[in-house]
């Protein structure tokens, strides 16, 4: 990333007139967040709006960039980020400052961010409320955090402007109530949306991913596959799946682990958390070789081939410790799979215990083995919950999301 104010911001694309929106997202790495921000950008070009989004420049987003692109929206490249992290003196001001040029010469319709946690783009915010400009806050990972008393009226004064809050769930909505000391009442629900038919197959499609999946990661077409899916990270509960796994091959020593999902790097998760991952990494490497002698365990990295994946396993895992509104989950339960989940994350508002899924304690590698076990052993049962998770699943297609989105966008309009 270049200096942090240089002159590069680029607009790649021309702005279209009509309805517009900016969709605006303060991030420097790829997960569900970023994943909704693809979405919306292709959706709602499709949908009618002149779509514009404005991002970092950043190598880590490089990809992202290019997919946006691809959608036909138009992209403004910005070099600075207001991630949460304390902003005073002059860093703050000129984010500040740029935000109001920016929005000021714009003047969209409306502006949509999209926040990784509950108190990112604290200042672009700030600055569409005072250029007057409607706008959304989209909560999409309402961690535990305190909100300082001088933020908290800032976000009171904004609460007061033309603008609308969502959250992902009623769990979360709860949860962010209590961060910014607002009303629940003043969340309205939008969960995530998935394109279903991307993600659900047939039998005969299920079989052919079967045998190809297999074959291309050289395992026996007999092998038991269990996924997972997100970033390589702790809040996704990584150590604890990788504890379970011994627990699970010593009574199925056929099954075989994936995980697809980016590594952790030093930058956003520091060295000591990317080295103790990798060391996780290397016991599984050993347990391998004390058990069996040959691979339960791929790390398989970055895929965008994830529904193939999907088709090809037997169970989808989800050991989170903090979870939004998960794509993968409901992407996984699409796609037919037998799904476990933490339990008390709000996922209990996407899974009906012992209906269309599993949910386990956090922090519990041996709940989990039990519950994979389980599944592996019962065959009529996985099959059963995939069935339900798969009808389930048709209540967050992406239709319904954009449909009920649309509808704020024209309530915020008028």
């Amino acid at each position: 990333m270049e200096g942090p104010f240089s002159s590069k911001e680029e607009r790649i694309l021309p702005r279209k007139h009509g309805r517009s929106v900016i969709l605006y997202v303060d991030t420097k790495s790829r997960g569900g967040a970023e994943e909704h921000l693809l979405t919306l950008a292709g959706n709602l070009s499709h949908r009618g709006w002149s779509c514009e989004v404005c991002l970092p420049r950043h190598p880590a987003l490089e990809g992202l960039t290019k997919e946006i692109r691809d959608s036909g929206s138009s992209i403004r490249l910005r070099d600075y980020i207001d991630n949460g992290k304390p902003l005073l003196g002059v860093y703050g001001c000129r984010i500040f400052l740029s935000s109001l040029s920016y929005f000021a010469a714009s003047r969209p319709s409306l502006i949509h961010f999209i926040l990784p946690e509950p108190d990112f783009s604290r200042l672009p915010v700030l600055a569409a409320a005072i250029v007057g400009i409607p706008f959304i806050m989209a909560f999409h990972l309402p961690l535990a955090k305190t909100v300082p008393p001088l933020n908290r009226k800032i976000y009171h004064w904004l609460a007061t402007k033309s603008s609308s809050w969502l959250a992902l769930s009623n769990h979360n909505s709860k949860l962010l109530s209590n961060i910014f000391h607002l009303p629940v009442e003043r969340f309205q629900i939008v969960p995530n949306g998935i394109d279903y038919a991307k993600f659900h197959v047939q039998e005969k499609e299920r079989q052919e991913a079967r045998k190809k999946v297999r074959a291309e990661l050289g395992l026996a077409e007999d092998a038991r596959l269990v996924i997972g899916i997100g970033r390589v990270e702790e809040r996704k509960g990584f150590g604890y799946l990788a504890a379970a796994i011994p627990r699970v091959i010593n009574k199925h020593p056929d099954t075989i682990f994936l995980w697809a999902g980016e590594l952790p790097d030093q930058e956003s998760c520091g060295l000591h958390n990317s080295s103790k991952f990798q060391g996780l990494i290397e016991i599984l490497r050993e347990i391998e070789e004390l058990w069996h002698g040959r691979s339960c365990f791929l790390l398989l990295g970055h895929r965008k081939d994830v529904p193939r994946l999907l088709a090809a396993a037997d169970i989808f895992v989800l050991p989170s410790l903090i979870e939004g509104h998960p794509l993968a989950l409901l992407e996984s339960m699409a796609a037919g799979l037998p799904c476990i989940a933490t339990r008390g994350l709000g996922l209990s508002e996407v899974i009906t215990q012992e209906k269309d899924g599993l949910l386990v304690p956090p922090r519990d590698s041996k709940a989990l083995a039990e519950s994979i076990s389980r599944l592996l052993a019962e065959k009529r049962l996985a099959k059963s919950l995939g069935r339900a998770a798969a009808e389930r699943a048709k209540e967050f297609d992406l239709s319904v999301m954009l449909d009920k989105l649309e509808s704020i966008y024209e309530e915020l309009l008028r």
